[in-house]
Protein backbone atom coordinates (compact mmCIF):
# COMPACT_ATOMS: atom_id res chain seq x y z
CA UNK A 1 0.00 0.00 0.00
CA UNK A 2 1.20 3.09 -0.91
CA UNK A 3 1.18 5.94 1.93
CA UNK A 4 2.01 9.68 0.47
CA UNK A 5 4.46 11.59 3.02
CA UNK A 6 1.09 14.06 4.05
CA UNK A 7 -0.19 10.64 5.81
CA UNK A 8 3.26 10.20 7.03
CA UNK A 9 3.87 12.34 8.35
CA UNK A 10 0.80 12.20 10.29
CA UNK A 11 1.39 8.83 11.42
CA UNK A 12 5.03 9.97 12.58
CA UNK A 13 3.70 12.96 14.66
CA UNK A 14 1.01 10.48 16.57
CA UNK A 15 3.77 8.23 17.02
CA UNK A 16 6.05 10.49 18.65
CA UNK A 17 3.38 11.65 20.89
CA UNK A 18 2.08 8.21 21.86
CA UNK A 19 6.23 7.78 22.69
CA UNK A 20 6.39 11.13 24.67
CA UNK A 21 3.31 10.61 27.39
CA UNK A 22 4.75 7.02 27.60
CA UNK A 23 7.68 8.28 28.81
CA UNK A 24 6.36 10.76 30.73
CA UNK A 25 4.36 8.23 32.50
CA UNK A 26 7.33 6.17 33.33
CA UNK A 27 9.38 9.12 34.61
CA UNK A 28 6.85 10.68 36.25
CA UNK A 29 7.62 9.11 39.74
CA UNK A 30 11.67 9.89 39.55
CA UNK A 31 10.80 13.29 41.23
CA UNK A 32 8.49 12.44 43.20
CA UNK A 33 10.26 9.47 45.82
CA UNK A 34 11.17 11.47 48.93
CA UNK A 35 7.57 12.93 48.91
CA UNK A 36 5.87 9.20 48.20
CA UNK A 37 7.98 8.12 50.98
CA UNK A 38 6.99 10.58 53.58
CA UNK A 39 3.20 10.03 52.77
CA UNK A 40 3.58 6.56 52.74
CA UNK A 41 5.64 6.21 55.69
CA UNK A 42 8.45 3.91 53.55
CA UNK A 43 12.13 4.67 53.23
CA UNK A 44 13.51 6.27 50.16
CA UNK A 45 14.98 2.58 49.18
CA UNK A 46 11.93 0.64 49.54
CA UNK A 47 10.30 3.51 47.23
CA UNK A 48 13.40 2.85 44.64
CA UNK A 49 13.09 -0.58 45.24
CA UNK A 50 8.92 -0.07 44.11
CA UNK A 51 10.18 2.16 40.79
CA UNK A 52 12.99 -0.47 39.66
CA UNK A 53 9.76 -2.75 39.93
CA UNK A 54 7.71 0.05 37.68
CA UNK A 55 10.70 -0.41 35.25
CA UNK A 56 10.83 -3.93 35.20
CA UNK A 57 7.50 -4.59 34.71
CA UNK A 58 7.51 -1.64 31.71
CA UNK A 59 10.17 -3.95 30.38
CA UNK A 60 8.67 -7.12 30.56
CA UNK A 61 5.48 -5.58 28.88
CA UNK A 62 7.43 -3.88 26.08
CA UNK A 63 8.50 -7.17 24.50
CA UNK A 64 5.48 -9.28 25.41
CA UNK A 65 2.29 -7.43 24.66
CA UNK A 66 4.21 -5.54 22.14
CA UNK A 67 4.94 -8.65 20.45
CA UNK A 68 1.59 -9.49 20.71
CA UNK A 69 0.64 -6.59 18.22
CA UNK A 70 2.16 -7.82 15.10
CA UNK A 71 -0.47 -11.10 16.03
CA UNK A 72 -3.46 -9.27 17.40
CA UNK A 73 -2.95 -5.89 15.60
CA UNK A 74 -1.61 -2.62 17.61
CA UNK A 75 -5.23 -1.43 17.62
CA UNK A 76 -6.47 -3.63 20.16
CA UNK A 77 -2.91 -4.23 22.25
CA UNK A 78 -2.77 -0.45 22.21
CA UNK A 79 -5.97 0.13 23.43
CA UNK A 80 -5.90 -2.54 26.37
CA UNK A 81 -2.67 -1.28 27.25
CA UNK A 82 -4.02 2.69 27.35
CA UNK A 83 -6.98 1.65 29.74
CA UNK A 84 -4.67 -0.54 32.13
CA UNK A 85 -1.76 2.30 32.37
CA UNK A 86 -4.72 4.51 33.66
CA UNK A 87 -5.81 2.05 35.55
CA UNK A 88 -2.50 2.16 37.43
CA UNK A 89 -2.59 5.47 38.06
CA UNK A 90 -5.81 5.63 39.50
CA UNK A 91 -4.40 3.56 41.83
CA UNK A 92 -1.04 5.50 42.64
CA UNK A 93 -3.53 8.47 42.98
CA UNK A 94 -5.27 7.16 45.60
CA UNK A 95 -2.45 4.60 47.39
CA UNK A 96 -2.13 4.36 51.26
CA UNK A 97 0.27 1.79 51.87
CA UNK A 98 3.20 -0.24 49.97
CA UNK A 99 0.87 -2.68 48.11
CA UNK A 100 -1.41 -0.24 46.57
CA UNK A 101 1.70 1.11 45.75
CA UNK A 102 3.45 -1.42 44.08
CA UNK A 103 0.19 -2.93 42.57
CA UNK A 104 0.04 0.84 40.50
CA UNK A 105 3.45 0.57 39.87
CA UNK A 106 2.80 -2.87 38.25
CA UNK A 107 -0.52 -1.77 36.14
CA UNK A 108 1.34 1.65 35.07
CA UNK A 109 4.11 -0.49 33.86
CA UNK A 110 2.15 -3.47 31.85
CA UNK A 111 0.06 -0.51 30.19
CA UNK A 112 2.76 2.15 28.98
CA UNK A 113 5.24 -0.83 28.29
CA UNK A 114 4.45 -1.48 24.09
CA UNK A 115 3.88 2.47 23.76
CA UNK A 116 7.46 3.32 22.53
CA UNK A 117 7.13 -0.10 20.93
CA UNK A 118 4.33 0.54 18.84
CA UNK A 119 5.20 3.80 18.23
CA UNK A 120 8.69 2.52 16.41
CA UNK A 121 6.60 -0.09 14.70
CA UNK A 122 4.42 2.41 13.11
CA UNK A 123 7.22 5.07 11.85
CA UNK A 124 8.74 1.76 10.73
CA UNK A 125 6.00 0.19 8.78
CA UNK A 126 5.23 3.36 6.69
CA UNK A 127 8.86 5.09 6.08
CA UNK A 128 9.60 5.24 2.93
CA UNK A 129 13.69 4.53 3.10
CA UNK A 130 16.26 3.80 5.34
CA UNK A 131 17.06 8.10 5.35
CA UNK A 132 13.84 8.79 6.49
CA UNK A 133 13.23 6.18 8.98
CA UNK A 134 16.79 7.44 10.70
CA UNK A 135 15.55 11.40 10.89
CA UNK A 136 12.03 9.86 11.69
CA UNK A 137 13.85 8.26 14.93
CA UNK A 138 15.98 10.91 15.45
CA UNK A 139 12.59 13.24 16.02
CA UNK A 140 11.26 10.22 17.55
CA UNK A 141 14.67 10.22 20.71
CA UNK A 142 13.64 14.19 20.91
CA UNK A 143 10.15 12.84 22.22
CA UNK A 144 11.75 10.41 24.73
CA UNK A 145 14.28 12.91 25.73
CA UNK A 146 11.46 15.98 26.86
CA UNK A 147 9.38 12.95 28.61
CA UNK A 148 11.26 13.29 31.88
CA UNK A 149 12.02 17.30 31.93
CA UNK A 150 7.95 17.58 30.90
CA UNK A 151 6.93 15.15 33.63
CA UNK A 152 9.46 16.77 35.84
CA UNK A 153 7.17 20.16 35.68
CA UNK A 154 4.40 18.33 35.97
CA UNK A 155 5.51 17.36 39.30
CA UNK A 156 6.22 20.67 40.42
CA UNK A 157 3.43 22.30 39.69
CA UNK A 158 1.21 19.52 41.34
CA UNK A 159 3.46 19.38 44.54
CA UNK A 160 2.22 22.89 44.89
CA UNK A 161 -1.01 21.04 46.08
CA UNK A 162 0.37 17.14 46.48
CA UNK A 163 2.03 14.22 44.67
CA UNK A 164 -0.95 12.53 44.36
CA UNK A 165 -1.88 15.25 41.72
CA UNK A 166 0.71 14.66 39.77
CA UNK A 167 -1.23 10.73 38.97
CA UNK A 168 -3.61 12.68 38.56
CA UNK A 169 -2.57 15.19 35.80
CA UNK A 170 -0.77 12.37 34.02
CA UNK A 171 -4.27 10.11 34.21
CA UNK A 172 -5.99 13.37 32.23
CA UNK A 173 -2.75 13.68 29.57
CA UNK A 174 -3.12 9.60 28.90
CA UNK A 175 -7.12 9.96 28.65
CA UNK A 176 -6.40 12.84 26.02
CA UNK A 177 -3.97 10.89 24.12
CA UNK A 178 -6.47 7.64 24.09
CA UNK A 179 -8.80 9.79 22.03
CA UNK A 180 -6.14 10.87 20.13
CA UNK A 181 -4.68 7.79 18.61
CA UNK A 182 -8.28 6.38 17.94
CA UNK A 183 -8.50 7.70 14.11
CA UNK A 184 -5.43 6.67 13.41
CA UNK A 185 -5.55 2.80 15.14
CA UNK A 186 -8.43 2.41 12.96
CA UNK A 187 -6.41 3.21 10.00
CA UNK A 188 -3.57 1.35 10.79
CA UNK A 189 -6.24 -1.65 11.80
CA UNK A 190 -7.04 -2.03 7.68
CA UNK A 191 -3.41 -1.57 6.83
CA UNK A 192 -1.08 -4.00 9.35
CA UNK A 193 -0.41 -7.25 7.95
CA UNK A 194 -0.69 -9.64 11.07
CA UNK A 195 1.04 -12.42 11.40
CA UNK A 196 0.20 -15.95 13.38
CA UNK A 197 1.83 -16.98 17.37
CA UNK A 198 4.17 -19.75 15.58
CA UNK A 199 5.82 -16.98 14.34
CA UNK A 200 6.90 -14.96 17.11
CA UNK A 201 9.51 -16.75 18.14
CA UNK A 202 10.84 -17.30 14.43
CA UNK A 203 10.45 -13.10 14.51
CA UNK A 204 12.96 -13.15 17.71
CA UNK A 205 15.51 -15.68 15.73
CA UNK A 206 15.15 -13.51 12.92
CA UNK A 207 16.08 -10.12 14.16
CA UNK A 208 18.94 -11.55 16.56
CA UNK A 209 20.26 -12.74 13.70
CA UNK A 210 20.76 -9.45 12.22
CA UNK A 211 24.27 -8.81 13.64
CA UNK A 212 24.34 -4.65 13.58
CA UNK A 213 20.78 -5.47 15.21
CA UNK A 214 22.50 -7.33 17.68
CA UNK A 215 25.55 -5.34 18.45
CA UNK A 216 23.42 -1.41 18.54
CA UNK A 217 21.23 -2.75 21.31
CA UNK A 218 23.00 -2.61 24.16
CA UNK A 219 24.59 0.07 22.97
CA UNK A 220 21.89 2.37 22.82
CA UNK A 221 20.08 1.10 25.87
CA UNK A 222 23.11 1.69 28.02
CA UNK A 223 23.13 5.64 26.52
CA UNK A 224 19.72 6.20 26.78
CA UNK A 225 19.59 4.27 30.22
CA UNK A 226 22.76 6.50 31.48
CA UNK A 227 20.42 9.71 30.10
CA UNK A 228 17.19 8.85 31.96
CA UNK A 229 18.08 6.94 34.91
CA UNK A 230 21.60 7.78 36.05
CA UNK A 231 21.21 11.79 34.81
CA UNK A 232 17.77 12.74 34.74
CA UNK A 233 17.65 10.84 38.39
CA UNK A 234 20.09 12.04 40.09
CA UNK A 235 20.47 15.70 38.38
CA UNK A 236 18.31 17.57 41.35
CA UNK A 237 20.26 15.74 44.30
CA UNK A 238 23.21 16.61 43.18
CA UNK A 239 22.29 20.36 42.53
CA UNK A 240 20.44 21.16 45.01
CA UNK A 241 21.86 18.86 47.87
CA UNK A 242 25.66 18.51 46.93
CA UNK A 243 26.11 22.06 45.66
CA UNK A 244 23.23 23.82 46.65
CA UNK A 245 21.72 25.42 44.31
CA UNK A 246 18.08 26.73 44.17
CA UNK A 247 14.81 24.98 42.86
CA UNK A 248 15.27 27.86 39.93
CA UNK A 249 18.55 27.86 38.96
CA UNK A 250 18.24 23.87 39.13
CA UNK A 251 14.80 24.33 36.64
CA UNK A 252 17.22 26.43 34.11
CA UNK A 253 19.98 24.00 34.12
CA UNK A 254 17.24 20.88 33.76
CA UNK A 255 16.68 22.89 30.51
CA UNK A 256 19.73 23.26 29.39
CA UNK A 257 20.99 19.88 30.12
CA UNK A 258 17.76 18.41 28.03
CA UNK A 259 18.46 20.91 24.84
CA UNK A 260 21.81 19.51 24.41
CA UNK A 261 20.60 16.26 24.23
CA UNK A 262 18.39 17.32 21.86
CA UNK A 263 21.29 19.23 19.66
CA UNK A 264 23.23 16.11 19.82
CA UNK A 265 19.90 14.22 17.84
CA UNK A 266 19.72 16.70 15.79
CA UNK A 267 22.93 17.31 14.71
CA UNK A 268 22.70 13.41 14.31
CA UNK A 269 19.28 14.12 12.13
CA UNK A 270 21.63 16.42 9.93
CA UNK A 271 23.98 14.13 9.11
CA UNK A 272 22.00 10.96 8.85
CA UNK A 273 22.87 10.12 5.45
CA UNK A 274 26.53 9.73 6.18
CA UNK A 275 25.85 7.90 9.79
CA UNK A 276 27.37 4.73 7.63
CA UNK A 277 30.60 6.33 8.24
CA UNK A 278 33.16 5.10 11.23
CA UNK A 279 34.61 8.24 11.66
CA UNK A 280 30.77 9.45 13.27
CA UNK A 281 31.00 6.37 15.89
CA UNK A 282 34.34 6.76 16.53
CA UNK A 283 34.42 10.74 17.50
CA UNK A 284 31.22 10.31 19.09
CA UNK A 285 33.31 7.86 21.76
CA UNK A 286 36.53 10.06 21.79
CA UNK A 287 34.58 13.12 22.83
CA UNK A 288 32.26 11.12 25.34
CA UNK A 289 35.59 9.54 26.91
CA UNK A 290 37.03 12.58 27.29
CA UNK A 291 33.97 13.82 28.96
CA UNK A 292 34.14 11.01 31.07
CA UNK A 293 37.92 11.64 32.35
CA UNK A 294 37.16 15.66 32.98
CA UNK A 295 34.40 14.46 34.92
CA UNK A 296 36.47 12.42 37.39
CA UNK A 297 39.41 14.30 37.28
CA UNK A 298 38.50 17.94 37.86
CA UNK A 299 37.23 19.75 41.14
CA UNK A 300 33.59 19.06 41.85
CA UNK A 301 32.17 22.25 41.51
CA UNK A 302 28.97 23.47 39.93
CA UNK A 303 30.57 25.35 36.74
CA UNK A 304 33.07 21.79 36.25
CA UNK A 305 30.11 19.07 36.68
CA UNK A 306 27.80 21.78 34.64
CA UNK A 307 29.75 21.93 31.75
CA UNK A 308 30.68 18.00 31.95
CA UNK A 309 27.05 16.82 32.19
CA UNK A 310 25.55 18.98 29.24
CA UNK A 311 29.07 17.72 26.94
CA UNK A 312 27.31 14.20 27.94
CA UNK A 313 24.16 14.57 27.31
CA UNK A 314 25.04 15.99 23.71
CA UNK A 315 26.95 12.77 23.05
CA UNK A 316 24.14 10.60 24.28
CA UNK A 317 21.75 12.60 22.22
CA UNK A 318 24.04 12.00 19.20
CA UNK A 319 24.80 8.21 19.55
CA UNK A 320 21.36 6.86 20.71
CA UNK A 321 19.59 8.03 17.53
CA UNK A 322 22.82 6.83 15.21
CA UNK A 323 22.47 3.28 17.37
CA UNK A 324 18.60 2.98 16.74
CA UNK A 325 18.84 3.88 13.34
CA UNK A 326 21.50 1.38 12.77
CA UNK A 327 19.94 -1.28 14.40
CA UNK A 328 16.60 -0.76 12.64
CA UNK A 329 17.80 -0.15 9.27
CA UNK A 330 18.47 -3.96 8.15
CA UNK A 331 14.99 -4.94 9.83
CA UNK A 332 12.59 -6.10 7.13
CA UNK A 333 9.86 -7.46 8.87
CA UNK A 334 8.93 -8.53 12.59
CA UNK A 335 8.79 -4.48 13.45
CA UNK A 336 6.83 -4.81 16.50
CA UNK A 337 9.24 -7.60 17.92
CA UNK A 338 12.16 -5.63 16.96
CA UNK A 339 10.70 -2.29 18.26
CA UNK A 340 9.55 -4.09 21.46
CA UNK A 341 13.26 -5.54 22.05
CA UNK A 342 14.61 -2.29 22.01
CA UNK A 343 12.06 -0.96 24.73
CA UNK A 344 12.47 -3.96 26.51
CA UNK A 345 16.68 -3.66 26.91
CA UNK A 346 16.08 0.09 27.57
CA UNK A 347 13.92 -0.22 30.52
CA UNK A 348 15.30 -3.51 32.21
CA UNK A 349 18.59 -1.78 32.15
CA UNK A 350 17.31 1.43 33.48
CA UNK A 351 15.17 -1.11 36.48
CA UNK A 352 19.45 -2.30 36.55
CA UNK A 353 20.89 0.92 37.60
CA UNK A 354 17.69 1.88 39.86
CA UNK A 355 18.52 -1.27 42.13
CA UNK A 356 22.05 -1.20 41.97
CA UNK A 357 21.54 2.79 43.64
CA UNK A 358 18.76 1.65 46.21
CA UNK A 359 21.45 -0.88 47.32
CA UNK A 360 24.88 0.14 46.75
CA UNK A 361 26.70 2.71 49.42
CA UNK A 362 27.72 5.32 46.24
CA UNK A 363 26.99 8.97 47.02
CA UNK A 364 25.03 10.31 44.16
CA UNK A 365 28.49 11.71 42.22
CA UNK A 366 30.42 8.57 42.96
CA UNK A 367 27.05 6.67 41.31
CA UNK A 368 26.90 8.76 38.39
CA UNK A 369 30.64 8.71 37.87
CA UNK A 370 30.47 4.57 38.27
CA UNK A 371 27.45 4.70 35.58
CA UNK A 372 29.64 6.90 32.79
CA UNK A 373 32.41 4.43 33.14
CA UNK A 374 30.52 1.32 32.55
CA UNK A 375 28.73 2.92 29.58
CA UNK A 376 31.51 4.40 27.77
CA UNK A 377 33.61 0.92 28.20
CA UNK A 378 30.98 -1.11 27.42
CA UNK A 379 29.89 0.68 24.50
CA UNK A 380 33.66 1.30 23.37
CA UNK A 381 34.00 -2.39 23.30
CA UNK A 382 30.54 -2.80 21.14
CA UNK A 383 31.44 -0.21 18.84
CA UNK A 384 34.82 -1.88 17.87
CA UNK A 385 33.14 -5.10 17.01
CA UNK A 386 30.39 -2.96 15.44
CA UNK A 387 32.60 -1.26 13.46
CA UNK A 388 34.38 -4.68 11.88
CA UNK A 389 31.37 -6.46 11.31
CA UNK A 390 30.41 -6.95 7.60
CA UNK A 391 26.76 -7.53 7.42
CA UNK A 392 26.75 -8.68 3.55
CA UNK A 393 24.52 -11.29 3.69
CA UNK A 394 21.17 -10.18 5.55
CA UNK A 395 18.82 -13.28 7.34
CA UNK A 396 15.84 -14.16 4.39
CA UNK A 397 12.52 -14.28 6.27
Amino acid sequence: MIINNSNTQHINLRSYILCLVGYMTLTLSLSLVPHIAIALKLSTTEVLQALSFLFLSYSLSAILLASASDVLGSSKVLTIAQCISMLGLLLITIAQNELMLYLGFLLTGIGTGPYASIARAFISRYASNNIELKKAYALLSISLVIAPLLSAFVAQIALIESWRLAYLMMFMIELSVFWLMRSMLQRDKTTQQLISWQKILHNFVYIFRVKTYLLNLPVLSLCFAFYIQVIMTNIKPLLTTDLGISIISYNIILVLITSCYIVGILCFRRLAHLSHRAQYRISALCFFAVMTVLFGLLPFTLLNTLICITLLCFCAGFFVPLSTGSAMQHIQKAHGSAAATISFAVTFTISIWTYVQAHSHFSTYHFMLFALWVTLIASSLLSIIILNVKNSTMPTA
